[in-house]
C-alpha cells in the first residue's frame, strides 16, 4: 500500500502555486530546458540491501521528484533523480557519506542550513552510526520529502531568470514581501535562510 502524507499534497500545492505565481505574473522567465539533478547516496551492501533508513529516504527522495516535476513542469525544467552506491569497505571509512543527498552542485545540508549528526543504525550498517541532519531544530535519520523539495525549489528559484529590467511586473509600491490582505503572505520557506 502507498502512503501519502497530507504533508505531502499539501507541498505540492505549495509547489504548484509558487511556481505559477511566479510564471503568471511575468515576474520570471521560464527556465527551458534545465535540469535539476537530485544525486542521493547511501550504502549498498553485498546483498543488494541497505538499512531501513536508507530505505525510506530512498521512498521520499521518489516522492519529492514526483512533487517537483509537478510543480516545475510549468517554468520547462525537469527533475532527475541519481542514486549512488557505497561500498561496504568505503562506508567503513566514511559513514558519513551514506544518505546523502545533492542538489544541483550543493549537499542538502548546505542548501537547508543544516547540521548533521549521527545515530545508531541497523541492518546492513551493522554497529556503525549513521547519519542524521537537524534542521529547524529537528533531528531526521531518514530525509522527508518536505525537506528535498524544499530545497529543490530554492536550486529552482536560482535558476529562474528575472524578467527583463524593462518590463515591470509588479504594479507601482507592490512589493511581493509587504502586503495588507492577511491572506497573501510571503512564503518565508522560499527564502535562502529559510526561517
Amino acid at each position: 500500500m502507498k502512503h501519502t502524507s497530507l504533508t505531502s499534497k499539501c507541498a505540492g500545492l505549495v509547489c504548484c502555486g509558487a511556481v505559477a505565481g511566479l510564471s503568471l505574473a511575468g515576474c520570471a522567465s521560464p527556465a527551458q530546458n534545465k535540469t535539476i539533478v537530485i544525486r542521493w547516496q547511501r550504502l549498498v551492501d553485498d546483498k543488494g540491501d541497505t538499512c531501513d533508513r536508507c530505505g525510506n529516504t530512498e521512498q521520499a527522495v521518489e516522492e519529492a521528484r514526483r512533487l517537483l516535476t509537478a510543480s516545475l513542469k510549468p517554468l520547462g525544467m525537469r527533475v532527475q533523480v541519481v542514486k549512488t552506491s557505497l561500498t561496504e569497505e568505503q562506508f567503513k571509512h566514511a559513514p558519513s557519506e551514506s544518505n546523502r543527498i545533492w542538489i544541483g552542485d550543493a549537499s542538502l545540508d548546505k542548501i537547508l542550513d543544516a547540521k548533521t549528526g549521527d545515530s545508531p543504525c541497523c541492518g546492513s550498517c551493522g554497529d556503525s552510526n549513521c547519519r542524521t541532519m537537524v534542521v529547524d531544530g529537528q533531528t531526521y535519520e531518514a530525509i522527508p520529502p518536505e525537506l528535498i523539495v524544499r530545497a529543490g525549489l530554492r536550486v529552482a528559484a536560482d535558476l529562474v531568470q528575472p524578467a527583463s529590467p524593462a518590463k515591470n511586473c509588479c504594479p507601482s509600491g507592490y512589493s511581493p514581501t509587504r502586503t495588507s490582505d492577511p491572506n497573501l503572505q510571503p512564503m518565508p520557506w522560499l527564502s535562502q535562510g529559510g526561517k
